[in-house]
């Protein structure tokens, strides 16, 4: 669905303040007064929209096909009802030789019969991350056996479109002159329910390692330069970072992720409690555990945290906890922010809203690609407890 309009996109661009001139200018042609109307609309985030850094040259760099990018992409928008950005995508999929017909059973999911091969692997990956919160085996050696990086581009691409998607559902992006909404055919699909998203729990002792973490002292060059800009923090050492460095790319994709939550407009009490509930809802062990341990050093008791677990519904949270953790769980089963939501979140800053989009998606991004890998707890830390499986079955 198109959503009511909130911020509309910038028109003039001799009136650009100077954050968001420089911001245009970081975005390269995604910045220009030609740009689609979302852009036009991030650029008025000019401090929070630092976290699209990495992933706009990623975007540009990724190994996967533009056919093979715009299959996952297309149904990760479909699963969050992006109306927007599905229609603008629609037309540049057709550059890259996918119909009308092919965007149909995109449309009509795993259950389709029209995809074959690369195809229905990376299309169908969207709806392991979003249902199953990692890929399967099939899909993982499909993966692998296309290319070594193609499992962190495929984590990264839905990671993306769950912000994106998230971003133009909240301002209320519309549709451009020449850009039609959904098409006929697909309004049957548009009106299937989706099945229901369930909370998935690893098994006893983590998902099986596909992937050991990487020694530092093994570190190729490329490893090196892309945990740079995060030398000093304590994420550089752990099992779940040293993991991700197999995939140099991704790891400097999600740097301005997390150096921007780090100086973003939430409280850092915020930042935690979004990423302890994402990690919640994507059933990520090694995160829930790490982000446990933050929320309890920012003054969250146990029983805090075990109403983080229950969610939105909890009447204990107290109340930025509670938005916060409201906010998440809109994103993670609407795809955007309500009214009550986002004019809460504007206490913060304007460009509030961003941020907490942000945070969800940082954790959607490591939680994805944590179980995937099948990272392992860090040393000393604890997994779900006993109470915590059990809120989950």
């Amino acid at each position: 669905m198109i959503y009511p309009q909130r911020i509309e996109p910038i028109v003039d661009f001799s009136k650009l303040s100077d954050a968001e001139r420089h911001r245009s200018q970081m975005m390269g042609r995604k910045g220009k007064p030609d740009a689609s109307n979302v852009m036009r609309v991030m650029i008025k985030f000019a401090h929070a929209a630092s976290i699209n850094e990495g992933l706009d040259v990623r975007q540009d760099h990724h190994v996967l096909t533009m056919r093979l990018f715009q299959f996952i992409c297309q149904r990760t928008l479909w699963l969050y009802d992006c109306e927007y950005l599905w229609s603008r995508h629609r037309l540049s999929a057709q550059k890259d030789g996918i119909n009308d017909e092919d965007l149909l059973a995109v449309a009509q999911g795993p259950a389709n019969t029209r995809l074959k091969g690369l195809d229905r692997i990376f299309a169908n990956a969207a709806d392991e991350f979003y249902y199953d919160h990692r890929l399967s085996d099939e899909t993982w050696a499909a993966m692998r056996a296309y290319h070594p990086e193609a499992v962190a581009d495929a984590a990264g691409t839905y990671g993306v479109y769950v912000l994106m998607a998230a971003f133009a559902n909240s301002v209320g992006a519309q549709l451009e002159a020449d850009v039609p909404g959904y098409r006929p055919e697909l309004l049957g699909p548009r009106e299937t329910p989706q099945r229901p998203r369930t909370l998935t729990t690893p098994p006893a002792g983590g998902y099986p390692v596909r992937l050991q973490p990487v020694r530092p002292a093994d570190y190729n060059q490329a490893q090196i330069t892309a945990l740079k800009p995060l030398k000093g923090d304590k994420i550089v050492e752990t099992k779940l970072m040293r993991s991700f460095a197999h995939f140099p790319s991704f790891v400097s994709t999600i740097a301005s992720f997390i150096l921007r939550q780090k100086d973003c407009l939430l409280p850092q009490r915020l930042v935690h409690v979004g990423g302890l509930r994402t990690a919640w809802l994507y059933g990520c062990e090694n995160l829930w555990a790490q982000e446990r341990e933050a929320c309890r050093a920012l003054g969250l008791s146990d029983a805090d945290i075990r109403e983080v677990a229950i969610g939105s519904s909890s009447a204990k949270l107290e109340a930025a906890d509670q938005l916060m953790v409201t906010a998440v769980d809109e994103m993670h089963t609407g795809g955007w922010l309500t009214d009550a939501t986002w004019v809460g979140v504007l206490k913060y800053g304007e460009e509030a809203p961003l941020d907490v989009i942000g945070v969800h998606a940082l954790y959607v991004y490591m939680s994805t690609l944590a179980n995937t890998l099948g990272v392992q707890l860090e040393d000393g830390a604890t997994g779900f407890t006993a109470e915590e499986r059990a809120l989950r079955a």
